[in-house]
């Protein structure tokens, strides 16, 4: 009976010890939760003296200027921005992941210099990465979240939104500001981009960055690339999280052109003097190396029968029986647009490409008065030359016949009154291509 009744009493106490831990444990995570929804964090902030506070940090803006601090027991403190190394914050209450947050200039055109608060995303021994955006917040998961601003954009009967992109710095040992080298999240072609970028940033560590290109490495590698990153390589063999990289063997098909993005500007030639040239800049990429798609805009103006100007030069009587002669002629601006899907062979001959294609192109031409479509065949071939940081640039030719989509009747319907436009039935083309 006894031993009943000191059962009973442990049990009381243990009910009313775990009932004081949670209460205590509520009281906490409560006041944790409520500090994360106004973005504060507990965190240590290592200041530029070799001072060192820590209690609940505000989490900074990109362009903040002052810090909060709250400190139990004590007033809330500001902090300016500039007198802050960075900032530790710790992502939840085990501490099992901690962010680093630093305020530092970053170099923008003709060389100014504007300060922000960027994520050090990675750290190594010669260079760093850091991730800018809007604003910042941990979340429940214990990662950091980047916000930005979407874009509306609003387009005839339908809305299209543009998700944010946030731009990716480095930084490599003894600089004074960040470099932009690329953007992360809400665009297209952004591994090509970021490829390039960071290529071009560490050029001076040639066999990492021609890896980069050869393994298509993308953002998620970036940590890898900043571990690895030596300028003072030389020669020596590359070695990349402790395995040493063989040189690659060369195909004569290269893999250069896969996943990549390509920039170009291109001039037609009508084959008939009845249009005048055609101008247009482009964005093509390959679905592998021997599939490319792209798609250019530009400008292009046709020669059409102006009737006020063939009854000003001819007799009323018989203008149906005389011919129409270059007098009678005015010229119309079109708007351009081309898409295309093609078939290619890249081939490489050490820095040289020769790059044949064939392609299927369907296009438009716009304008007030008038407007034709056509599709057809086209023809082109590049000649490439590989530049020092890894960036390729192409010069090429080709030609394109264009078959109309409006029969004669549909062109009529289409056109203004009096106005007779002139079919582009082939063009020579001419163009000058960035693989960036």
């Amino acid at each position: 009976m006894k031993l009943h009744n000191n059962s009973a009493h442990f049990l009381k106490c243990s009910i009313l010890l775990l009932s004081i831990v949670l209460l205590y444990s509520c009281g906490i995570g409560k006041n944790f939760y409520a500090d994360q929804e106004l973005n504060n964090y507990p965190g240590t902030i290592y200041l530029s003296n070799g001072e060192v506070k820590k209690g609940q940090v505000g989490m900074p803006s990109s362009n903040s200027k002052t810090i909060l601090l709250k400190t139990k027991g004590k007033a809330d403190e500001s902090i300016e921005a500039e007198k802050v190394d960075r900032i530790e914050f710790t992502a939840n209450l085990t501490a099992d992941k901690v962010h680093v947050v630093r305020y530092l200039p970053v170099k923008g055109m003709f060389n100014k210099r504007s300060n922000r608060w960027v994520v050090c995303f990675s750290e190594g021994p010669y260079t760093s990465a850091y991730v800018g955006a809007a604003n910042y917040k941990i979340n429940a998961d214990g990662t950091m979240g980047f916000v930005g601003t979407r874009q509306v954009v609003n387009h005839g009967n339908g809305t299209m939104i543009v998700n944010p992109s946030y731009p990716v710095y480095m930084m490599k040992k003894g600089d004074d500001a960040l470099t932009h080298v690329a953007l992360t999240k809400g665009i297209s072609f952004e591994d090509s981009a970021f490829r390039s970028g960071v290529s071009n940033f560490l050029h001076d560590d040639s066999q990492l960055t021609e890896y980069i290109q050869d393994e298509k490495w993308g953002f998620d590698n970036m940590n890898s690339i900043v571990q690895n990153y030596n300028p003072n390589r030389g020669n020596s063999a590359l070695v990349i999280d402790g395995v040493t990289i063989a040189p690659r063997k060369r195909s004569l098909l290269t893999n250069d052109f896969n996943k990549e993005m390509i920039w170009y500007v291109e001039s037609a030639l009508p084959s008939d003097d009845k249009y005048s040239a055609q101008f247009g800049i482009g964005i093509r990429s390959t679905i592998h190396k021997f599939f490319t798609y792209g798609v250019d805009i530009g400008y292009a103006s046709a020669k059409y029968i102006d009737q006020t100007k063939r009854l000003e030069n001819h007799s009323i009587n018989d203008i149906d029986k005389v011919p129409v002669e270059e007098r009678d002629l005015s010229k119309q601006g079109l708007f351009r647009v081309n898409a295309s899907l093609a078939g290619q062979l890249p081939f490489r001959f050490n820095n040289i490409y020769l790059i044949p294609g064939a392609h299927l192109g369907l296009g438009a031409m716009l304008g007030t008065e008038y407007s034709t479509f056509y599709y057809g065949p086209m023809a082109t071939l590049d000649l490439g030359f590989k530049l020092k940081r890894g960036n390729i640039f192409l010069i090429g030719g080709g030609y394109r016949h264009n078959i109309p989509l409006k029969g004669d009747e549909a062109k009529t319907e289409a056109s203004g009154p009096g106005f007779e436009a002139y079919e582009p039935y082939g063009n020579i083309l001419i163009r000058a291509a960035y693989k960036f």
